[in-house]
């Protein structure tokens, strides 16, 4: 039976928040489909995930998964539904809470920080790396670009729910009988750790909003069942994928070039890699770590192809996606290290994914999983875009599995 359902509205904040459960051998387990009430009912996981892709959606759109998923948790008997959110809050972070309350018809909880990455809340501002959230690079993101720091604001995009500030855990009490979103600030982990503690012993969870740094509080405090959980590979080879224009994830590709990593970007002329193919597949039967990335396209360049910006991200998705998927068969147990959860998502649907088990976190936002595919298992590292520091894939290529896989019970 499923105590705990994380919705996510993509897959590497999917991952990234069950990994903090998998790393404490709570049995994890990524739902590819939409499950049934039964399933929830039936499941030996602890703790599910499920992903609504619902980031680039309508309000209107992610509203409606949110509700239908969580409609069926709540029929299920699930104890606890974690709405998860991004940690520079971008996507309908509004709509989504609104409709986990609707659902459940509770109020919400909505723990926004994760200090370990970075990100931190104060005074219901909302801070990456001390740079209010709307200034920083998500201010720039070409999808869903951050456009306030405020945090009822951000909310008030998308939902008209009464939003309260908790800025001080001491002054909070539950109990309200109002629908409304309750934001807590913190600005530091050992701050945001006793929150959590205080918030803990004040009520018994029912719903819950945050990334990944509440999901790694909650592990650790709540008392699930743990058992033992499946090894990470044992191998130094990587084949890196980027279909991300994040400048954060561009500068790791250009540092693992720099020290050892083979790099093939596609080019806009062709963007199948029809060329590029065969050296690909060369370098990986050789056992090479590899990227594969696509040159930078503009949204401008989506206007001269006739398409919106949206299809021409899908289309640099899918293009790097197909050009792993034709290298599968020449892999040397290399680990696949997908970056950005559109690139994720798109190898999860092209490549036939039929499950996944998370096994843990390699640092904040840095998923380890097993993605069984026709039969076989595919040991998968995924990140999201913003996360990591310049040096992952090298620290990746570098270390053994008995350092990147460290079991906590």
């Amino acid at each position: 039976m499923v105590k705990v359902l994380i919705i996510a509205d993509d897959v590497t904040g999917m991952l990234d928040t069950g990994a903090q459960f998998a790393q404490r051998g709570i049995r994890t387990e990524a739902l590819i489909r939409k499950p049934t009430v039964e399933e929830l009912r039936q499941s030996e996981a602890v703790v599910a995930v499920f992903n609504t892709g619902t980031r680039h959606a309508s309000k209107e759109q992610a509203y409606k998964m949110v509700y239908e998923i969580s409609r069926i948790a709540v029929e299920a008997g699930v104890g606890i539904l974690f709405k998860k959110t991004d940690s520079a809050l971008r996507g309908n972070t509004g709509a989504e809470l609104t409709a986990l309350m609707d659902a459940a018809d509770e109020e919400i909880d909505f723990f926004p920080a994760y200090p370990d990455a970075g990100r931190t809340t104060a005074g219901g501002i909302q801070y990456a790396d001390s740079i209010p959230i709307s200034e920083s690079v998500f201010g720039r993101d070409e999808l869903n670009p951050v456009t306030d720091s405020y945090i009822p604001r951000i909310l008030g995009q998308t939902s008209q729910v009464s939003v309260k500030l908790a800025q001080n855990i001491d002054d909070w009490e539950p109990g309200n009988k109002e629908k409304r979103i309750t934001v807590f600030d913190a600005e530091s982990t050992g701050e945001f750790h006793q929150i959590v503690e205080q918030y803990l012993k004040k009520k018994s969870p029912r719903l819950l909003a945050g990334c990944a740094g509440l999901a790694h509080e909650l592990a650790e405090q709540l008392l699930l069942p743990a058992g033992g959980q499946p090894q990470f590979l044992q191998t130094g080879r990587i084949f890196a994928l980027c279909g991300s224009s994040n400048p954060i994830t561009r500068q790791q590709m250009d540092y693992a070039q720099e020290h050892g990593y083979e790099r093939f970007t596609l080019k806009q002329s062709d963007m199948s890699g029809k060329e590029q193919l065969p050296k690909i597949r060369r370098a990986c039967l050789e056992g090479k770590s590899v990227i594969v990335d696509m040159e930078y396209l503009s949204p401008e360049i989506a206007e001269q192809m006739g398409i919106t910006k949206e299809q021409l991200g899908s289309l640099i998705v899918d293009s790097v996606n197909r050009i792993l998927i034709q290298c599968m068969d020449v892999l040397k147990e290399h680990i696949l290290f997908l970056t950005g959860g559109d690139t994720l998502g798109g190898f999860i649907r092209l490549s036939g994914c039929e499950r996944i088990r998370v096994l843990g976190e390699y640092s904040p936002g840095i998923a380890m999983n097993i993605f069984y595919i026709r039969g076989k298992e595919v040991y998968t590292i995924s990140k999201s875009g913003g996360f990591g520091n310049k040096e992952i894939l090298i620290q990746l290529s570098e270390r053994k599995e008995e350092k990147i896989y460290e079991r906590k019970n």
